[in-house]
This record gives C-alpha cells, structure tokens and sequence, in this order.
C-alpha cells in the first residue's frame, strides 16, 4: 500500500487538508496534471479527426458557404457540423483606410475600433523621460501564480 496522493485523494480533500500534504508529493501532482492534459489533448485531437474524416466532406458539400451549419443523418443519428467565422482584418489596410475617413472629416471611431498595447520588453528598454510619458496608461496586474518544483 501506498502513501502517494493521487489527483483523485484531491476530491474529497478540503483546502486545509490539501495544504498538509507532503512537499515531495506535490511535484508528483504536478506530473499527474501534465500527463493528463497531454492524455485528453491527445484524446480530443483523435476524435476531432474521426469527426473530421466521418462528415466533414459531406458538409462542405452540404454547406452553401464556406461557414455555417449543416446537419448530416447517419443511420439513427443527426449529426450537426458547425463551421464558425473567425475574421482576420489586415491592419495596415485598415489603417489607411481609417486615415482616408478621417481626411474626408468624419471620425474613424464611428467604423472600427483600436486596441493599442505596448510590448512589455518594448517599455523596459525605452529612455526614461519616455516611460515616464507613458507610465500613467499602464497598469500591472499579477496573473495566477504558477509553481514549480525541483528537488535539491
């Protein structure tokens, strides 16, 4: 019989619980969680590509576009194939297209909308008296902490 934790000991463990669990079982979790991910990314790749080899022919036969959604009968089963749009615009193109609106005198932010960012390592390497112009539109926010464990 073992002492080792198991994803599934995790279930019915409260948080306090799960605080005092052995420091050398934690990174034995983590490798639990990683071969788990790796297991249902292999999993969900796999049965995509049944999917994809089963129906998606017959959809895009099926489908008027190059989107939208079909139905596809299989003996007792209907099957719905979805396509969905993703849109890329081109930014450069947009840009001088926003540029004419705005020479013509009507405003750009009528039409699209800009979402501007600046690279953190961009910022980092700046002179000072420039960081400092920008440093009122930036904000900093801490993310999940994630953690990793080595043996000594």
């Amino acid at each position: 019989m073992s002492n080792r934790v198991t994803l599934k000991d995790l279930e019915g463990m409260s948080v306090k619980d799960m605080c005092a669990i052995p420091v050398d079982m934690l990174p034995l979790l983590q490798d639990d969680l990683a071969a788990l991910k790796s297991a249902y990314e292999f999993a969900s790749d796999n049965v995509q590509r049944v999917f994809d080899t089963k129906y998606a022919d017959t959809a895009e036969g099926e489908r008027k576009d190059a989107t939208g959604v079909v139905y596809i009968d299989d003996g007792d089963w209907a099957v719905r194939c979805e396509t969905r749009k993703r849109v890329v615009w081109d930014q450069d193109i947009l840009h001088t297209i926003l540029d004419q609106i705005e020479a013509n005198g009507e405003n750009p932010d009528d039409y699209a909308q800009a979402k501007w960012f600046v690279p953190e390592r961009n910022f980092n390497n700046w002179p000072a008296p420039l960081r400092a112009r920008f440093e009122a539109a930036r904000r900093v926010l801490a993310s999940t902490p994630s953690y990793q464990m080595r043996r000594r």
